[in-house]
């Protein structure tokens, strides 16, 4: 027990760290106690039942003694739950500190090394050349790319020297001395006494002109000093030839040095030593995330060295906004603080770098300084929610439905993420050309918890929103999706989205028109080729005479040009006996039709087509006294071979899936997808023949050895050959059974 007096103090240290000296440690005190007990309000820095706090008292009595601090205790954190079982903070840490944790691309001018990550060296070009003074035989200075040209009277006579940084390469200053007088000397030498274990020397003599003057002999041991051999021999007033590099080495000096004086040749001295470049970066980028914590860094530093760090934000549409910039302090950045929704990821940017300035004495690997090493990075961050629909609990009330009719839907979908879910949105909707319509938006307020899921049925209509007429039964793609409502990240979209087909019967009941190119039939917006067959079929129950022949009630227009029977491009087209225009009558109980005839009218076109969009429309009329009807289809065309709009569904897939593309161009005669493991291993060669315009390709989920494919994550891509060769990007499919 402590005997009480007014002004005893009692204090508290918690830390992560048992020393008690990382950037969290927190102090409490308080005058106040009741008997043996003190009692503190504190806060947790991190509330993450992963993280051990010490914690020691300490107690200034009168002002005077102290009982010196306690033995250091330790406790966890106890996390608070919801009511629904969330952990308010499932921090996440995400370390990286391997050579496999790091993409190539995440480094720039930097290697891995047994120490860490250093700034990377490279191999030099030092040269020195001397010659004459024309550009048939310049003399000339070569330091890496960067080239001192000496053409001209003025430009090549005297001496010339640089001032090399030997670290990296670096041209630091330039010397030409004329010796035309007396001066001359002292200049050079005061040039050489500013050489130290960090310059590398490179000198060059050629011409004699305007030079009156020589070496002195305090100039000739100078260059001995750095290991010139030549020197003595060095004539500024003649017609000879000297080049030299040196820098310092143990125990002698590192030169390349060349003299002529028979004849008229160059004297070329070449050295390539390693440099250093003197900033690199490492990016990484993090996310996405429901709340920012924090990040540090492990990290060794010599003199004149330095790693700071940048942090951007990254905005839902990809834009990078420079939040903090320069950080030094490693073992502790908080970024809680940061808008997770506003930057659902982070871009965190490692500058390492060397400061050249001053003198660094003759110790380094890369003749210069030490590089800073970067060890690993950890953050901390909580992972967003994760709704993933049931592909296979989508339902459909029907699949072949007429204009009015309602088509319920209902589907199933879980949160798979590390957060609940609070409230979603439902949409489902389709598409006409470009545009998206809406069939139904409704927002739920239903908290999904973790590893839990919610149902959604509507019955919707396509009444108004289709065409009045159309090119026979309408197949729509209706697209169920889901996300999570108002400020809430989610970590993937891909699986938020499902889709079906939907038959809506025509509204035409005297016939139905189609389109066809290559006998492909068509809806529009597809991709053929140039030279396309396109084929009009008319369809219909009675047996009226009707004839596409007939330009009084049948046109055909393409990018606004009249196509007419009797032009060499439109023509009639056989039809095997069954469809002869005479009429077909079904005769079998089990056809569509139990009685009645069935008119077929067929004419092929040969259009002028152009790369890009192409405008087609179909106009009919029953009679001359009618209005014509007319159905628009928009075809594209591109003379390069393109792959568009590459997925498999269902994926993830459970025994089967289906590749669909969309090819564009004039030719393709080869087609693959090849599937690997993440390893990078190719487990299935898939052939198929394809045409111009969309594709479908099945695949059983069985390799090549025709042995069934186990549970995981695969990569594929697609491959073509036609009018060029065409590899799609790597693209992810996962099966799970």
């Amino acid at each position: 027990s402590i005997k009480t007096f007014s002004n005893n103090k009692y204090l508290l240290q918690i830390d992560t760290n048992f020393s008690f000296n990382s950037p969290l440690l927190t102090n409490y005190i308080t005058t106040s106690s009741q008997g043996t007990t003190t009692k503190f309000k504190v806060a947790i820095p991190l509330l993450d039942s992963n993280v051990v706090y010490y914690w020691r008292l300490n107690a200034i009595i009168n002002n005077v003694d102290t009982l010196q601090w306690s033995t250091p205790r330790k406790f966890f954190a106890r996390i608070n739950k919801y009511s629904d079982s969330e952990n308010i903070d499932s921090i996440v840490t995400i370390s990286r500190f391997k050579a496999t944790h790091f993409q190539n691309d995440e480094l720039f001018n930097l290697m891995f090394s047994t120490n860490g990550i250093e700034l990377n060296k490279y191999e030099g070009n030092v040269v020195a050349n001397s010659y004459g003074g024309g550009p048939w035989d310049p003399s000339y200075m070569l330091i890496n790319n960067s080239y001192i040209y000496l053409v001209g009277d003025p430009h090549v006579s005297g001496l010339i020297m640089c001032k090399v940084r030997k670290t990296d390469g670096a041209i630091l200053e330039y010397n030409h001395t004329f010796y035309s007088s007396t001066s001359s000397n002292d200049s050079v030498m005061n040039f050489l006494n500013s050489f130290d274990t960090n310059h590398i020397l490179v000198a060059l003599k050629a011409m004699p002109i305007f030079a009156t003057n020589e070496l002195n002999s305090t100039v000739r041991n100078k260059f001995k000093q750095f290991g010139s051999t030549y020197i003595d021999s060095v004539n500024v007033k003649a017609w000879t030839r000297w080049s030299f590099i040196s820098y310092q080495g143990l125990p002698n000096p590192i030169i390349s040095e060349k003299f002529s004086s028979a004849g008229w040749f160059a004297a070329k001295s070449v050295m390539k030593p390693d440099f250093v470049y003197i900033n690199g970066n490492l990016s990484f980028i993090f996310g996405p995330a429901a709340n920012w914590r924090s990040f540090n860094w492990s990290q060794v530093l010599y003199p004149k060295n330095s790693i700071k760090f940048d942090v951007y934000g990254i905005t839902k549409t990809n834009q990078q906004v420079l939040l903090y910039q320069n950080l030094t302090s490693n073992n502790f950045v908080s970024i809680d603080t940061i808008n997770a929704y506003i930057y659902p990821q982070l871009k965190l940017i490692s500058k390492l770098s060397i400061d050249t300035t001053g003198s660094f004495g003759d110790r380094g690997i890369y003749q210069g300084i030490l590089s800073p090493v970067f060890k690993s990075i950890s953050l901390n961050y909580v992972p967003p929610t994760e709704l993933s629909i049931d592909y296979t609990s989508l339902v459909r009330s029907d699949s072949i439905i007429n204009e009015n009719d309602s088509i319920g839907i209902s589907v199933k979908y879980f949160n798979v993420g590390y957060k609940n879910c609070y409230g979603s949105v439902r949409q489902i909707y389709f598409y006409r050309g470009n545009e998206k319509i809406f069939l139904a938006v409704d927002t739920s307020y239903k908290t999904i918890n973790i590893d839990s899921s919610d149902s959604y049925k509507k019955y919707v209509k396509f009444s108004g929103l289709l065409p009045p007429f159309r090119k026979g039964n309408e197949k729509i793609v209706l697209y169920f999706e889901v996300s999570p409502l108002g400020n809430q990240n989610e970590i993937y979209t891909y699986n938020n989205i499902v889709n079906t087909d939907v038959l809506i019967r025509s509204n035409i009941t005297s016939g139905v028109m189609e389109l066809y190119a290559d006998g492909i039939k068509l809806q529009g917006g597809e991709y053929v080729r140039k030279n396309s067959e396109f084929t009009v079929k008319y369809i219909k129950k009675d047996n009226i005479p009707y004839t596409l022949t007939d330009t009084s009630i049948f046109k055909i227009y393409v990018n606004n040009k009249l196509y007419t029977f009797g032009d060499k491009r439109v023509v009639r087209k056989d039809i095997n006996e069954s469809e002869r225009i005479s009429g077909k009558l079904y005769d079998s109980e089990t056809d569509k039709e139990k009685s009645g005839f069935e008119q077929i009218n067929t004419l092929c076109f040969y259009p002028d087509l152009s790369e890009g969009e192409n405008a087609i429309k179909l106009l009919t009329r029953r009679t001359i006294e009618s209005s014509f009807d007319t159905i628009k289809y928009t075809v594209l065309v591109s003379n390069e071979l393109i792959v568009k709009d590459l997925y498999n569904y269902p994926n993830p897939m459970k025994n089967e899936t289906a590749f669909m593309f969309t090819l564009a161009g004039n030719m393709v005669f080869d087609c693959k997808i090849k599937i690997y493991t993440v390893s990078g291993r190719l487990i299935k060669t898939i052939y198929a023949p394809v045409n111009i315009g969309y594709n479908q390709i099945f695949w059983d989920g069985r390799d090549d050895d025709g042995d069934e494919v186990a549970n995981g994550v695969y990569f594929y891509k697609l491959v073509v050959e036609g009018d060029g060769k065409k590899e799609t990007p790597i693209q992810k499919l996962v099966i799970l059974k």
